[in-house]
């Protein structure tokens, strides 16, 4: 557990709301500002103003591990109804597994991986219980999972589809089956369009999304085609939310698996 604590002074905001948070991601305005974009339990996804130190003081390291991507949070903000950036009053750190994860380069770079696919696809500005219950439980299972978690970004894509509106029905699948990325379905019928798997893709997809967290030894896979269902999963993802574009996150991923 950690206890760092982050305090900013404001009078100008008139609301003030407790809330937890997942850092997604940050955008650095200047010298002394930061914007924070983070995904709370109450509000959905929201920006936050935050005042940086350039200089390198035991202060400024705990901020920016308080503030690394997928950080949970426990906060105090102030949000403005006249403008899309809000403030945070308070923040305790409560669990990072970016930091835990530094000494592991795969559990890191899913990290970022994470992060930022949630920063690109997540729009709503609104609660939303199963997204917030989804990314908590997966953050609690990343901290505390040993050994293996080379497929975990990939279950935690495939899962994330369902909280997102856009999960796959996989009670009709039989072995042989299509699947088609327009409509979502699995097909044993002619698919008239080019969005689609071939029988190979689609039974790893099947195999995928049956699975779960518990499990993940389970999911067999070369290095080549977990990059290939990565890929697969991102694709039907931006065909739903072109916004996402391309994550310069797996870049870092694809070389540690090549």
């Amino acid at each position: 557990m950690y206890i760092f604590a982050f305090k900013i002074a404001n009078s100008i905001y008139k609301m003030l709301d407790k809330t937890k948070g997942v850092v997604l991601g940050s955008v650095l305005y200047n010298d002394h500002t930061r914007f924070v974009h983070i995904y709370t339990e109450k509000f959905g996804k929201m920006s936050y103003k935050i005042s940086t130190s350039v200089k390198r003081s035991k202060k400024s390291q705990q901020q920016k591990l308080m503030f690394s991507p997928m950080s949970l949070l426990e906060l105090d903000v102030k949000h403005s109804e006249a403008s899309e950036i809000h403030q945070i009053k308070d923040a305790t750190l409560l669990s990072s597994p970016l930091a835990l994860g530094s000494g592991d380069p795969t559990k890191y770079a899913q990290c970022l991986y994470i992060a930022e696919l949630l920063d690109r696809s997540i729009r709503e500005i609104e609660r939303n219980p199963k997204l917030w219950d989804f990314i908590v439980s997966s953050i609690d299972i990343l901290y505390l999972m040993d050994g293996d978690t080379d497929n975990f970004h990939l279950l935690f894509t495939a899962k994330l589809l369902i909280p997102l509106g856009f999960s796959i029905d996989t009670t009709e699948y039989t072995k042989g089956m299509q699947f088609d990325m327009i409509e979502g379905l699995f097909s044993s019928g002619s698919i008239n369009h080019g969005y689609y798997l071939n029988s190979v893709s689609a039974e790893y997809l099947y195999k995928l999304l049956s699975s779960d967290f518990d499990r993940l030894g389970e999911i067999e896979l070369s290095h080549n085609e977990r990059h290939i269902m990565l890929d697969i999963l991102l694709a039907y993802l931006k065909l739903h939310i072109p916004e996402i574009g391309d994550l310069k996150s797996l870049e870092v991923l694809k070389a540690l698996y090549s």
